[in-house]
């Protein structure tokens, strides 16, 4: 599954606002409704700002202005409570720096009022909130991480709320460093774990060259144990890297970078966290990803990654231990550089899959000041699917956008431009920075039904599992299937010819699902167990119905020496072959790539021209035939009394042909008392 959205609602068609430091959130609990945030000021100039809502899992969007403090709200993070479907808000005036945290009862509701302020503090900037919901106490639990730019303290904080849904919630302010520091970056941020376990970061510098915006930082990583509810919460400290660069207030595509920060803590482990951040590598701004695994003790040398002239790192880990790692990155030279928006995935933090979601100029639209795609952006995991969200050129051109798009806002795609409400005539509106929510999961295989099948394939396997939308393809052991996509959890395929065991996996757009083993068994020997009929001229042309089993995948027919027919496979238990020319008694058998089948009593098909018989005729005069004849009816008497001939004497009297006259009515040929080729046909079908 991999789905991208520009989020701006077609009632806003014609805005050309500079939407950017977008946010996202997704409710844990409904993963359909989903919230958003960006620069973005109510349409109607009234006194609450608004946020992006969409209760269709991000496919569409519309606006809800219910942030109190203005039309236009400044610096703004989101996050749901896990268990109560509250949201709850960090957010700045425009243009001010009185941090207020905020909460929802039900954000989707049109009739809900403003965000309820939980919490009013001065002198902060870029506020970062996360929430989690203690499983002890089943109260939920907030840390906003901010850096105090003014007062008697200033440098990196959180607030803490041990209990965001009491009447009168508490907010403790914790100081991160209380070192003094020639420069305070505002990035703080804050992972937990539903154990206790709660980490920040932040970067503390040693120095700083005003001359030239040149700072040196170490990236600090600290954790605490007990959900930072003690007197001296986050105790234990390491820094992550230390003595790196960073040169501030760089232009990167037209957006002023000054560093970038993201923290996030396996659900599954609490000892294993994941970092981002950004400095100045040789010139160049540079992004770089590390983990650890010992509780944020140690962090190894080496990055995970390292990307050179890219901004906006955040990362996640989703319920299956896969880290996620988006990113926006500048390509290309001037002044036909592109911004490039990437979500790189990866289970051990060595191989990753990297998607570009978009790809877009760099110098267009014209900047409108900062910022002109954000500070930041941000990366989430729900379950398994990681949900993020970033600021792009809403150009409508599908070559920007490699895995397709969807807007709701008026535009033509084939001409590339945008369209007014109501699809009104030119001009259209002005290309500007919108918005792009997007989800991607691998898709997850659970079962194959059967989970094993003969060598030959062909046959059909049901696939089940979840996020099989937009598969592209199916494969065997590396062998691609047949196959259609019925629903998001089933699949049907058919399976290629294969050997030994293989595995199945399935391919989307999200990436590349686990895989399940299916296992080719050797095919069994075929076994021929009657033919029907089991007599037929000399000519040939007689349809022939082998039965038995092991018949998928058959290569021949044999009649022996007689040669191999025309024939059809059935099913597994039946052929359908035509008798060829041929003389005597031979043996019937099937070869399969299990091999042929043996030669059995059963499958004996004699080649014999019958003579036609009458009234009056005798074996003196037609070889045998007539005792044949009466052999036949008289077994056949064992069903129905009026096919007794009477007696087997060699002759062909009254009875006999009495007896012939009744099989003919009863099988509904021609009644004449005459055995000729239908009747002779219709005998031996009948096993005589």
């Amino acid at each position: 599954m991999l789905v991208l959205v520009n989020a701006i609602p077609q009632s806003r068609s014609n805005e050309s606002g500079q939407d950017s430091e977008p946010d996202v959130a997704v409710n844990p609990l409904d993963p359909d409704k989903v919230a958003a945030t960006a620069f973005t000021g109510n349409p109607t100039g009234g006194a609450n700002a608004p946020i992006y809502v969409s209760a269709d899992g991000g496919h569409t969007w519309e606006l809800r202005n219910i942030v109190p403090g203005g039309a236009v709200v400044g610096d703004i993070s989101i996050a749901f409570s896990p268990t109560t479907n509250r949201l709850y808000a960090a957010k700045l005036p425009n243009g001010g720096s009185d941090m207020q945290v905020l909460s929802a009862n039900d954000f989707l509701d049109p009739a809900e009022p403003p965000m309820q302020v939980l919490e009013t503090r001065p002198n902060a900037d870029q506020p970062w909130i996360l929430a989690i919901t203690d499983p002890v106490t089943s109260t939920d639990r907030l840390y906003v991480g901010y850096n105090q730019i003014a007062g008697s303290q200033v440098g990196p904080k959180i607030d803490v709320c041990l209990d965001a849904g009491a009447a009168a919630p508490v907010f403790t302010v914790v100081n991160l460093s209380t070192a003094a520091q020639p420069l305070f970056l505002p990035m703080v941020r804050v992972a937990a774990h539903t154990d206790g376990t709660i980490y920040a970061a932040f970067y503390r510098s040693s120095a700083f060259d005003p001359a030239t915006n040149t700072a040196t930082l170490d990236i600090v990583v600290l954790r605490d144990d007990t959900w930072a509810s003690g007197p001296n919460p986050f105790g234990a400290s390491a820094t992550v890297v230390a003595g790196v660069t960073l040169v501030t207030n760089v232009i990167l595509g037209q957006q002023r970078v000054d560093g970038g920060l993201s923290l996030a803590v396996d659900p599954g482990n609490s000892s294993r966290v994941v970092i981002a951040w950004g400095d100045t590598q040789a010139g160049t701004y540079t992004l770089h990803v590390r983990a650890s695994t010992d509780r944020g003790q140690t962090w190894g040398n080496a990055d995970l990654r390292t990307i050179a002239a890219a901004t906006n790192p955040s990362v996640a880990v989703n319920s299956d231990g896969e880290i996620g790692f988006s990113y926006q990155q500048v390509t290309g030279a001037a002044p036909d550089d592109r911004w490039e928006a990437h979500l790189a995935r990866s289970t051990t933090g060595q191989n990753w899959d990297d998607a570009t979601l978009s790809t877009t100029p760099a110098r267009t639209p014209v900047a409108q000041g900062q910022p002109y795609i954000g500070d930041y952006d941000n990366l989430i995991a729900v379950a398994d699917v990681f949900h993020g969200i970033y600021t792009a050129g809403n150009t409508p051109d599908l070559a920007n956008f490699p895995f397709g798009v969807r807007y709701q806002r008026n535009a033509d795609f084939t001409s590339h431009q945008l369209l007014q409400v109501n699809l009104a005539p030119p001009p259209p509106p002005d290309v500007s920075m919108d918005p792009f929510y997007f989800k991607v999961a691998r898709p997850k295989l659970t079962a194959l039904t059967p989970s094993s099948g003969t060598a030959a394939g062909g046959f059909s396997v049901s696939l089940s599992g979840k996020s099989f939308t937009g598969a592209v393809q199916v494969t065997f052991g590396g062998v691609a299937a047949a196959f259609i996509v019925l629903a998001d959890d089933h699949i049907e395929a058919v399976a290629p010819p294969g050997n030994a065991t293989q595995p199945v996996v399935v391919i989307t757009p999200g990436g590349t699902s686990n895989a399940l083993q299916f296992t080719y068994t050797a095919p069994p020997v075929p076994v021929v167990a009657g033919i029907n009929p089991h007599i037929g001229p000399t000519a040939g042309n007689t349809s022939v119905v082998v039965t038995g089993s092991g018949f998928l995948g058959a290569t021949a027919v044999g009649f022996t020496a007689a040669g191999s027919p025309a024939f059809t496979v059935d099913s597994d238990t039946q052929i359908t072959a035509t008798s060829p020319a041929g003389n005597g008694v031979v043996d019937v058998t099937v070869t399969t790539p299990g091999g042929a089948s043996a030669v059995v009593p059963a499958d004996q098909f004699t080649f014999r021209d019958d003579p036609i018989l009458r009234s009056g005729d005798s074996d003196a005069t037609t070889g045998g035939a007539v005792t044949i004849l009466q052999q036949a009816l008289t077994n056949l008497a064992a069903n129905n009394a009026d096919f007794d001939p009477q007696g087997v004497d060699g002759q062909f009297g009254s009875n006999t042909e009495t007896a012939v006259r009744a099989y003919q009515a009863a099988r509904r040929l021609g009644i004449d008392g005459i055995v000729g080729a239908n009747t002779w046909a219709a005998i031996h079908q009948d096993g005589q």
